[in-house]
C-alpha cells in the first residue's frame, strides 16, 4: 500500500472513529509516526483478542482486540474506544505507535482498564508465538510477558 493511501485510510478511520481535523492530522504526521519498513511477521497478520495486560484478565466487561495488518498498520479496540497506528519492526522486534484512540467515556473499571493497555502496548519491544501460533505474547525489552492474546476469528 502507498504511502498516500495509508495517510487517507487512516484519516478515514480517524473521522468515521470520530476523531477528525488537527488532532488526525497530528496523529499522522506526529514526530515518530513510521511506517512499515519490512513486511509483518506473519504470526502477528489477523485479528487477535486481549486476554492479559501485565497478568491481569481482561474484564469480561469490555473485549480488547488488536489487528495486525499487512500494510503495517495496527487497529482494534482497547475495550471503549478505537485504536490504530503504524508499527516499525528492528529485525525480529517490533514498535508499536504513536496509537491514536477515539475519546468516548465508559465505565471507570473499563476505562482504567484501557489506560493500562494503551500504556502496557507503548512498551513492546518483541514478540512470541505459541500454541501453534494460537497464543501470541507481547514482550518488554526485559522479555518479560506485557500482554497476552488469543488468536480471533
Amino acid at each position: 500500500m502507498s504511502l498516500g493511501k495509508w495517510i487517507s485510510r487512516g484519516l478515514r478511520r480517524a473521522r468515521a472513529a470520530g476523531v477528525g481535523g488537527f488532532t488526525a492530522w497530528a496523529v499522522a504526521f506526529a514526530p515518530g509516526a513510521v511506517w512499515a519498513q519490512e513486511e509483518v511477521p506473519l504470526d502477528l497478520l489477523g485479528k487477535w483478542q486481549v486476554v492479559s495486560i501485565e497478568g491481569t484478565a481482561v474484564t469480561d466487561a469490555a473485549t480488547v482486540i488488536l489487528e495486525f495488518e499487512e500494510a503495517g498498520t495496527i487497529d482494534g479496540s482497547g475495550g471503549c474506544n478505537t485504536v490504530f497506528g503504524p508499527l516499525r519492526f528492528e529485525g525480529r522486534g517490533i514498535l508499536i505507535g504513536p496509537l491514536a484512540a477515539t475519546r468516548k467515556a465508559c465505565e471507570p473499571e473499563i476505562m482504567d482498564q484501557e489506560k493500562n493497555f494503551l500504556k502496557a502496548i507503548g512498551t513492546v519491544r518483541d514478540f512470541r508465538s505459541e500454541e501453534g501460533q494460537q497464543v501470541l505474547v507481547l514482550l518488554n525489552g526485559q522479555g518479560e510477558e506485557i500482554i497476552r492474546l488469543a488468536a480471533s476469528n
